[in-house]
């Protein structure tokens, strides 16, 4: 509600703080349970789905799992475009950063060794970005749901 001289009400303003906090630390809740990996192929297909609108603007899936070919004869994932599309600007970070940052801080994203055949071990910058979505999605979430409580 705006008050007459342009302002806003300070309860309003006392609720959208609270919702950043509680957003916060849903954020920080979800963290210690957070890989940065992924532990099923539905996260792989997503991702790929993501990679390859941010890398040819198109819905084609080359590898990875739950590839089917459309009418055209090209293949794609049967996952819906939403979860990726809302996935691109995190994979645009995750590659910004593999660009930018230095080989001794990316070399920390994966201690493990990569193993062909296990997703789980195969951590790169934009996957590990993409894989944030859930974090960041539950905080939101969290934010949003209190404002429409209040």
């Amino acid at each position: 509600m705006l008050l007459a001289g342009g302002g806003e009400s300070g309860t309003r303003r006392r609720d959208r703080q609270i919702a950043c906090w509680l957003g916060l630390a849903a954020f920080l809740a979800y963290l210690p349970f957070f890989h940065g990996h992924f532990t099923g192929k539905d996260e792989t297909g997503v991702y790929l789905t993501a990679r390859a609108l941010y890398e040819t603007g198109g819905f084609e899936v080359h590898d990875g799992p739950h590839r089917y070919p459309g009418r055209d004869g090209r293949t794609y994932a049967h996952f819906a475009p939403g979860l990726p599309l809302l996935a691109v600007p995190l994979y645009a970070l995750g590659d910004l950063a593999a660009h930018t940052l230095p080989g001794a801080w990316l070399a920390r994203l994966n201690p493990r060794p990569t193993e062909p055949g296990r997703i789980d071990t195969l951590v790169t910058p934009p996957l590990f970005a993409v894989a944030l979505f859930a974090p960041l999605a539950s905080a939101l979430l969290v934010a949003l749901f209190f404002l429409f409580q209040r």
